[in-house]
């Protein structure tokens, strides 16, 4: 009987580590996500004004419909977060509704490698 309590002692103190971790590397797997949704959104940003003769224009503003020719296979991102984007306009980059915006960070930080 001692046995089984020592053993079920130790099974939920593993678990006691091992799930906020496992909490923290999911949020932080929905993060990356939602990074590279976002750069996917400004590559096909990018697409959308060369082939409608708007690059150099930073007024132009490109809808989600507007893009969705440019995802693979037509689907739009989704945040897994259930956050949503905004696309913006040619000069601003997309951001999230749940994780605001990661490329503006990502390009201050490719300076700094200079």
């Amino acid at each position: 009987m001692v046995e089984i309590m020592i053993v079920v002692a130790i099974i939920g103190m593993l678990a006691a580590v091992a799930i906020p971790n496992l909490m923290r590397s999911s949020a932080k797997g929905a993060e990356m996500n939602c990074f590279t949704n976002q750069r996917t959104i400004n590559a096909n940003k990018l697409s959308w004004a060369t082939d409608n003769n708007k690059v150099g224009s930073k007024s132009a503003s490109p809808s989600m419909d507007d893009l969705k020719d440019y995802f693979e296979g037509k689907k739009l991102p989704k945040c897994r977060s259930g956050g949503s984007y905004t696309v913006g306009d040619m000069s601003t980059s997309p951001t999230c509704s749940e994780h605001g915006c990661y490329l503006d960070e990502a390009e201050e930080g490719d300076e700094g490698d200079e």
